[in-house]
């Protein structure tokens, strides 16, 4: 999501649409939001929060990681790096994060899984795995396997949150 964006016209538009394709395909669809923030090129996905939390982009743009990340977890979202390791990125500040894209599998970028696991574990943050799936041939290449499917977006994060679930690679 951009700066400027208008999230609940834009960005919930195509949660719409597809959350509408994925009912017809049986497909459970959760909303989540990957965000940029304007202190650097480092990429966050928010898992677990109102829609309306991202009606002031402009302003949580701003604020930067850490500065977000309070309110973002006083209200029980989820705050996962994603590509930590990928040329132009590095490791936000653990404390300021519940997580880090370990694996991410998209072919066109090198993303230096190795570091993100070990910056992981060195931190006990949670680990996601993540296709950054931009083209069709990024289609399924991770994800994560679980016993039980979450209901909505909130017990998705609260599911990750729990470590109840084992990494698809």
């Amino acid at each position: 999501m951009d700066k400027g964006t208008d999230v609940s016209a834009e960005f919930f538009r195509g949660y719409n649409a597809v959350l509408e394709a994925g009912e017809k395909a049986g497909i459970k669809v959760y909303y989540g939001a990957e965000l940029r923030f304007d202190e650097n090129n480092n990429d966050y996905l928010l898992l677990g929060f109102e829609k309306e939390f991202l009606n002031d982009t402009d302003n949580i743009f701003k604020m930067g990681i850490c500065e977000f990340s309070v309110i973002a977890k006083e209200m029980g979202a989820l705050i996962i790096q994603a590509h930590p390791y990928r040329t132009g990125c590095f490791p936000a500040d653990p404390s300021c994060l519940d997580g880090v894209e370990a694996y991410n599998m998209n072919v066109r970028h090198n993303n230096y899984n190795e570091k993100a696991v070990e910056f992981a574990r060195k931190n006990n943050l949670l680990m996601l795995a993540g296709s950054d799936c931009h083209r069709p041939e990024d289609i399924g290449t991770s994800g994560i396997y679980t016993e039980t499917l979450p209901e909505d977006s909130f017990s998705y994060a609260e599911l990750i949150r729990t470590r109840k679930f084992m990494l698809g690679l």
